[in-house]
């Protein structure tokens, strides 16, 4: 393959079907996990800036993506209590350089992540774009070759050679990374040099189906104890929330796990943020409502 993209998430199907739109270049996209499903993970939202990249990629693929989303009108920020502090509107964010044409097309959405993906999808599959699912990468490998030019000149370029975890092996001139913050292809290439960094800071990130009462993204904050939350709406009758809150370096170190990696230049004591038990979540859970009650 020409291009071979790692990672089947957002950024990676975008990527891909930019990449067949504008340059016509048809990608393959390798996927460490086994399917995609409905209603995994909470929700996210589109404002204008990713709102045009998709209507460049498809005025279809945008209004698929406006009709499975619920647009917000309004900003407000709040104190713990429900004070307001400010409001703004939404479609301040398209810039002043917007077209009162474009408003309808750019007005920011709460999406579910999975409904986004999943659209996201369907448009890379009738594009003719392949999409290898469970493949994990395990290694990278540059490669010089030689082809024979015009004159019986030889000119010299770089493969990269990808193995998976399967055996699968595939011959790329470029590879694109989309594997996300624990990102696969960088701890390869790095050699493990370019590592997260804990900020100190901790969200917990859902859906429930309490509706909105105003059509908007709400941001309470508190002074004391330094936490504040995120609500917007992802339906008529559904809010995807986050709770961003502060803990320690030594919290978070206490629920590390071993890196998944086989590499030997890779710290296998690096941190993940994703092996929380059941029994730890209650806990931490239980921590946070007391914290937030103080306020």
């Amino acid at each position: 393959a020409a291009v071979v993209i790692v990672g089947a998430g957002i950024v990676g199907l975008v990527l891909a079907l930019a990449l067949e739109k504008h340059c016509g270049i048809r990608p393959e996209i390798y996927e460490q996990a086994p399917a995609f499903h409905d209603d995994v993970g909470a929700g996210m939202g589109m404002y204008p800036n990713g709102l045009r990249v998709i209507r460049d990629i498809s005025p279809q693929l945008l209004q698929q993506i406006q009709e499975a989303g619920y647009p917000y009108l309004v900003r407000r920020y709040e104190r713990h209590d429900g004070t307001e502090v400010a409001t703004s509107e939404e479609k301040k964010l398209m810039g002043p350089e917007t077209q009162e044409t474009e408003t309808e097309d750019l007005q920011p959405i709460g999406i579910r992540r999975w409904k986004l993906q999943k659209i996201l999808f369907q448009a890379v599959q009738e594009a003719g774009i392949k999409i290898h699912f469970d493949k994990r990468l395990e290694s990278l490998e540059q490669q010089q070759r030689q082809q024979q030019q015009q004159q019986n000149q030889d000119e010299s370029y770089t493969m990269t050679r990808l193995t998976f975890k399967d055996g699968t092996v595939r011959m790329a001139r470029l590879v694109l990374g989309a594997d996300g913050s624990k990102s696969q292809v960088r701890t390869l290439v790095s050699g493990g040099k370019y590592e997260l960094k804990y900020t100190g800071t901790t969200c917990i990130m859902g859906s429930s189906t309490v509706p909105r009462q105003v059509r908007g993204l709400c941001l309470p904050s508190s002074e004391t104890t330094r936490c504040h939350g995120a609500f917007y709406p992802t339906g008529e009758h559904e809010q995807c929330f986050q709770f961003h809150f502060p803990t320690t370096v030594e919290g978070h170190e206490k629920h590390a796990e071993p890196s998944s990696s086989s590499s030997p230049e890779v710290d296998p004591k690096r941190f993940s943020w994703g092996g929380l038990t059941h029994a730890v979540e209650q806990e931490e859970c239980n921590k946070l409502a007391d914290r937030l009650l103080e306020d």
